[in-house]
Order: structure tokens, then C-alpha cells, then sequence
């Protein structure tokens, strides 16, 4: 088990560093009557996943893992079973057709089919349950970026709904 943490502790510590590099291209910090730049957002969340991934990485080597196995201990068990990994499927698969689909349908639209699957199918929550939080992330998203950090996301073939007077809600 330490050696996976180790592994994935690193890709994810290369993955994070890329993204914060790459996101220096825009401006990181908050700009004067703009509200935050183009890369404020991707490179804080990507430096703190980098920094999250050290401390997994560094822990794998002086603590010990989440089942709190002591640092020699030797690891038994796989590194995951098959009843977990068609779990991981179940939300991986339409976790990717869902970003496959975000430049066509929109983030709003592909977000909400994938919260309601998440819910309803495979949390098994309620219908109404499922659909009120479906409707609503799309919602809370659009103004937390479009609004208050002035981030366009994409919006696919629905880009014209977009266009409607929002002014009224502020």
C-alpha cells in the first residue's frame, strides 16, 4: 500500500506543479476592478494539491498508512479489490463522459447529469433529493465563476441561454 501512496503522491505532486506553472501564463493574483485573474484559481488549487501530495508522499515514509499500518510493515492486501475498482468505474466512466461532453452540451448541463447519476444511481438518494441538488450545483457554479470570479466556463451548444439580462439577480 505505501508504495501506491508514494506513487500516486508523486504524480499527483508533478500533475499539481505543471498546472501551477502553466497557470502563471495568466495573471495569479487579483487584479484592480477585475476580481481575480485567469490564473488564480487553477494555480492556489494546484499548489495546494501539490502540497497535500508531499505530505502523503512524506508521511508514506515516517508514518504509517491510513489502516494504520506501522512504516515496515509489509502490505497483505492488493492494492485494490475488484469490488472496489468497478465501483471506481461506476463514477470514473461517466466522470469521462462527462468532461468529453462539457464543450458540446456545457459544464451546466453535463455537471447536472452527473450529479443526478452520482445521486440517484449510484448513491441511490431519492428522486426529488436527486434532481434539487442536480439543478442547484449547476446554479451555484455558474455564479460563483461567471459572477463573482468572473471565469467563463464553457457553455457548449447553450451558450445563448446565457445571454438573458442577469442583471436582475444582483
Amino acid at each position: 500500500m505505501r508504495l501506491m501512496d508514494r506513487a500516486v503522491a508523486a504524480v499527483l505532486f508533478l500533475i499539481g506543479l505543471c498546472v501551477a506553472w502553466k497557470s502563471t501564463e495568466l495573471p495569479i493574483g487579483i487584479l484592480p476592478k477585475e476580481g481575480p485573474g485567469g490564473g488564480f484559481l487553477p494555480f492556489w488549487l494546484s499548489l495546494g494539491i501539490s502540497l497535500a501530495a508531499a505530505g502523503v508522499f512524506v508521511q508514506s515514509f515516517f508514518g504509517g498508512s491510513a489502516e494504520g499500518e506501522g512504516a515496515d510493515a509489509p502490505a497483505e492486501e492488493p492494492f485494490i479489490s475488484w469490488e472496489s475498482f468497478t465501483d471506481i468505474l461506476r463514477v470514473g466512466i461517466p466522470g469521462l463522459i462527462m468532461i468529453l461532453l462539457t464543450s458540446t452540451i456545457s459544464i451546466y448541463f453535463a455537471s447536472a447529469a452527473f450529479v443526478f447519476y452520482c445521486l440517484f444511481y449510484v448513491g441511490r438518494h431519492g428522486l426529488k433529493t436527486s434532481l434539487s441538488v442536480a439543478v442547484g450545483v449547476p446554479i451555484g457554479v455558474f455564479f460563483i465563476f461567471e459572477k463573482f470570479l468572473i471565469i467563463p466556463l464553457p457553455k457548449g451548444f447553450a451558450e445563448p441561454l446565457f445571454y438573458l439580462e442577469w442583471g436582475s439577480f444582483f
